[in-house]
């Protein structure tokens, strides 16, 4: 558009010369966009509809026509200046009007201060260019080329897009209509299983009752002494009977499951009657497979529960009772109960029933809980079985609120476990069983084949107070007595078992009575009836009998009746002592506190000395966090907020005060809001609120930082290096007594200690603090309270954490990201005060202040004091390997002792056993006679801390290597 005739002539003959040959469009976009054709013509003359118009209005007609009739105009050259109707502006405001997508350049011979103000008129929009004349034809025929290209990209785009949206719509109607239907057939499926349920249960049902009148009609025939022939008939009637009763009873619960209908009850039940009562059930048919049945009770397990006993015992039979159906003769079945946790009146039990049968391929693992399935066909012929078993365990353990899941080797046997959440009685049977204070620590031996049996039993005299040894054979028991027979007496009391390769119970007692002339009590126990070796054992001088398997209480007390002549009428039931510590370290035991802190070596040294003192743990990351665990628990006790049945699960929170996210000072002020918000919520309560201590945790030490954490709504102020007196101190005075358990000690008695404690460790850290070269990690192992191997842990963790610190706190300063660089020098500060790095500690203070108030003065600290940080660090480093180094020679040097294999090799073998099984107190008793035998060497100390985090496969690698050193096969 452009109101000079001659102009337009020429844009004619730029655009559309005729005697140059016409190339494609995307030739000709191509030569301009990648320049491997630039001497290609620029005549494109099949390109372009080219029309012109000398006004405004006619222009826009055009373009509006065009638009109508859907072939729009894409470029648009537009003079400023067009006399006397519309201007190039106004014509081109009203094509944008009715246009967006057409691109346009504005012409016009103004000079370039007017240009500037044309620009700050209309603008520079996205589809508008400005060309000055007089303009080059090279700079048009760009301009035409690559402003039309554009066009077509974005149009292309625009309909692939709306293509595409198109598409988008199509199948959401497609998966609306797909929902709709899955969500009939849904429906339908459910209604139909509903429907099968319940005819199911109903016919489960009929069928139940005739059978009953079958059984019961059978038992009165059988007691009428019929003739044999007919009693074999009916015996066969009555065992069938029983079958199929079982059979439908399975179906029953099944179908109430599926239908939704099946109930559990809520009652009280004492757990060793329960499990009484199911070793009755199974004590003949063990008996005639001369299969040894053992219970494995956990001594911390509280025995007085609430649930539905009727379906736990259901389970725990359906288990045994297929691990004594897969069992061949003379194999053993132990069930076991852990404590998995206990807390606010509820415990979290874990069952396992473990068998040394036949075992399952790997394979028929994850569908062995399903409906109607065994481990394979052959299983169900020769077996038997619906497979409804399982699947019924696993529903009823899941509505108890547990998990079920199997371990199984082939040829090697099988493990099922389960766990469930029962109640907890406030009742005295819930009381641990320990000796009188007069044969407390009394010396017992157990004399029994069974491997199982006797890691089972010592771990209950254990639990007793009482200390035990074993032995496999009758033999080797008249060995052990022979040569402990200068002790008077050689042991207390022994654990006979009766039934023994070689000599049995009965004639190792009689050479004991005649031979060795002990009468020391000897407790006889058998897995298959006593009656029938009663009078012989009696003849022998046994001083009393116990069937297995045994249960804690039945030893127990026949260990008070029969050992020691005690009077167990009342079964009077002896509290737990307890141990003897520290008199803060008592005070504080049990208490549960939340850590905020964000440095890792800081978060491993809090964890150790709490755990020092008994003292449970939770670690929060920065504040944030720490604000989002309180407030999911709820602040106050008997809160309506707690998630902790009205017990706050915190005595207090140990507060960092700088953090990333949400520092001390925020995060408690957050706390102290959201607690004010609770109290007030349970205002009118009888119940006291009680407000939730906060004890700060700084590497800062002046007295205004203390007054700041004070005014934030902190309790208490600890400062780092970490104090433990100090820190126990502060904890005791603001956790009331009441909200803690008893102390050991008098209040004087804490008090004195208290004060013993703090002035020790005070001398301890002023003394280091003295060394000239600022390193002392015996005093900083010594001030925390820690052990050499903890300390070395923590050691090495600094060195891993801290490995790339100086990189960091280099190139924030090069960045002069002074933001950073305090954060960066105040987490390192905090790490080596802790370790006992003082001079690290001291420069990494002073760059940490000059880096805060560079924060907001601009002025750089200076880089002398970056390399003497640099230079602590490294001489802090340097120490630390030769440190650590040291300790691995000397635990090598400990490793070198002599141990005696013929005792180790034994224990050895049993540990590989009780990993495998992963139960928790053989494991136990596997490391304490490790260490006992091989010292406290490196490979022990791994092997200790690996099990200390459940790690029981890397522990079985490094028990290997310890085997290998002595040349031990395992």
């Amino acid at each position: 558009m452009d109101d000079d005739k001659q102009i337009l002539e020429v844009y004619l003959q730029i655009l559309a010369p005729p005697e140059k040959k016409a190339v494609t469009s995307s030739e000709a976009l191509e030569a301009v966009v990648y320049g491997g054709a630039a001497q290609r013509s620029f005549a494109i003359s099949e390109q372009y509809d080219l029309i012109t118009a000398m006004q405004g209005q006619d222009g826009f007609e055009m373009i509006k026509q065009a638009r109508e009739s859907n072939s729009p105009f894409t470029l648009a050259f537009i003079d400023v200046r067009m006399p006397p109707g519309w201007d190039g502006i106004e014509t081109a405001s009203k094509i944008r009007e009715i246009d967006s997508d057409i691109e346009i350049v504005m012409v016009t011979a103004y000079s370039d201060r007017e240009r500037n103000e044309l620009v700050t008129k209309i603008g520079t929009p996205e589809k508008l260019l400005y060309l000055k004349k007089p303009f080059d034809p090279d700079e048009i025929k760009q301009l035409a080329l690559s402003l039309t290209g554009k066009w077509c990209l974005e149009k292309a785009l625009k309909n692939a897009h709306d293509k595409m949206e198109r598409r988008v719509e199509e199948r959401t109607a497609e998966l609306q209509k797909s929902n709709e239907e899955l969500k009939t057939a849904k429906q339908t499926a459910e209604s139909a299983a509903r429907i099968k349920s319940e005819f199911l249960a109903n016919m489960s049902h009929e069928i139940r009752t005739p059978m009953n009148g079958v059984i019961a009609t059978t038992e009165l025939a059988l007691g009428e002494n019929p003739p044999p022939k007919l009693e074999h008939y009916l015996k066969i009637i009555h065992s069938s009977g029983y079958s199929l009763l079982g059979i439908i009873n399975d179906i029953l619960d099944f179908s109430k499951i599926e239908a939704g209908k099946l109930d559990l009850e809520e009652k009280p039940f004492e757990l060793d009657s329960l499990l009484e009562t199911l070793v009755n059930m199974f004590v003949n048919r063990t008996r005639e497979k001369n299969v040894e049945l053992l219970i494995d009770l956990d001594p911390e397990i509280p025995l007085a529960l609430i649930g539905d006993p009727l379906r736990l015992q259901q389970i725990i039979t359906n288990l045994v009772g297929n691990a004594v159906k897969f069992t061949s003769d003379w194999g053993n079945i132990t069930i076991g109960i852990e404590l998995e946790s206990i807390s606010a009146g509820q415990a979290t039990l874990k069952f396992f029933v473990k068998d040394t049968g036949i075992g399952m391929k790997p394979e028929y693992l994850k569908n062995l809980f399903n409906p109607f399935t065994q481990a394979d066909a052959s299983t169900t012929r020769k077996y038997g079985g619906t497979g409804l078993g399982l699947s019924i365990s696993k529903q009823l353990v899941e509505l108890m609120g547990g998990r079920i899941w199997a371990e199984s080797e082939l040829e090697k046997g099988s493990v099922f476990f389960f766990t469930v959440i029962l109640g907890v009685q406030e009742d005295e049977s819930n009381e641990a069983l320990v000796m009188p204070e007069d044969v407390n620590r009394a010396n017992a031996l157990i004399v029994d084949d069974c491997e199982a049996s006797r890691f089972i039993t010592e771990k209950v005299l254990e639990s007793f107070g009482c200390r035990a040894e074993h032995a496999s054979t009758g033999e080797n028991a008249l060995a052990r007595l022979k040569v402990k027979e200068s002790e008077k007496p050689p042991f207390d009391f022994i654990i006979m078992d009766w039934r023994m390769p070689g000599m049995d119970g009965i004639e190792t007692s009689r050479r004991i009575r005649e031979e060795l002339h002990m009468a020391v009590p000897i407790i006889m126990v058998t897995a298959f009836g006593r009656e029938a070796i009663k009078l012989s054992a009696e003849s022998t001088g046994i001083n009393g009998f116990l069937s297995k398997p045994i249960t804690a209480s039945s030893l127990y007390y026949s260990i008070l009746s029969n050992a020691f002549g005690k009077d167990i009428s009342g079964r009077r039931v002896f509290k737990r002592s307890l141990k003897k510590s520290p008199a803060v370290e008592a005070s504080l035991a049990g208490i549960k506190i939340l850590v905020a802190e964000d440095n890792p070596v800081n978060q491993i040294i809090a964890r150790e000395v709490l755990k020092k003192a008994g003292i449970i743990t939770e670690i929060a990351n920065n504040g944030k966090e720490a604000v989002n665990i309180v407030t999911e628990n709820g602040f106050n006790r008997k809160s309506p907020g707690s998630k902790a049945n009205g017990e706050r699960r915190f005595d207090a929170i140990l507060m960092d005060v700088q953090m990333p996210e949400m520092d001390g000072y925020e995060a408690t002020i957050e706390i102290r809001k959201l607690e004010a918000e609770d109290t007030k919520n349970i205002s009118g309560s009888k119940s006291k609120i009680k407000r939730l201590p906060i004890v700060a945790m700084t590497a800062h030490a002046m007295k205004d930082d203390e007054e700041k954490c004070l005014d934030a709504g902190m309790d208490g102020y600890v400062a780092k290096p970490i104090i433990q007196a100090q820190l126990f101190s502060t904890l005791v005075e603001l956790i009331p007594p009441g909200d803690r358990p008893a102390p050991a000690l008098s209040d004087a008695a804490t008090e004195s200690a208290i004060d013993a404690l703090a002035s020790d460790y005070k001398d301890t850290i002023l003394k280091s603090r003295e060394l000239s070269n600022g390193i002392n990690f015996t005093d900083a192992m010594n001030a925390l309270g820690l052990g050499s191997e903890t300390f070395r842990k923590i050691l090495s963790g600094f060195l891993g954490n801290t490995a790339d610190t100086m990189e960091k706190i280099r190139g924030a300063f090069d960045r002069q990201d002074w933001e950073h660089l305090e954060n960066l020098v105040h987490n390192l500060k905090g790490s080596g005060g802790n370790i006992g790095a003082n001079a690290l500690w001291e420069v990494a203070h002073e760059l940490e202040s000059l880096s805060r108030e560079a924060v907001s003065t601009l002025k750089a600290p200076s880089k002398k004091l970056v390399d003497k940080v640099e230079d602590s660090f490294e001489q802090l480093t340097g120490a630390i390997k030769g440190y650590v180094g040291a300790q691995k020679n000397e635990i090598a040097n400990e490793e070198k002792k002599e141990v005696d294999v013929d005792l180790l090799s034994p224990v050895l073998t049993r540990f590989v056993d009780a990993l495998s099984t992963g139960e928790p107190y053989a494991v136990s008793a596997g490391l304490a006679a490790v260490r006992e035998l091989a010292g406290e060497g490196e490979l022990v100390r791994e092997l200790s801390v690996k099990i200390d985090n459940y790690n029981y496969d890397d522990a079985q690698l490094i028990l290997q290597k310890l085997a290998e050193r002595y040349g031990i096969d395992i």
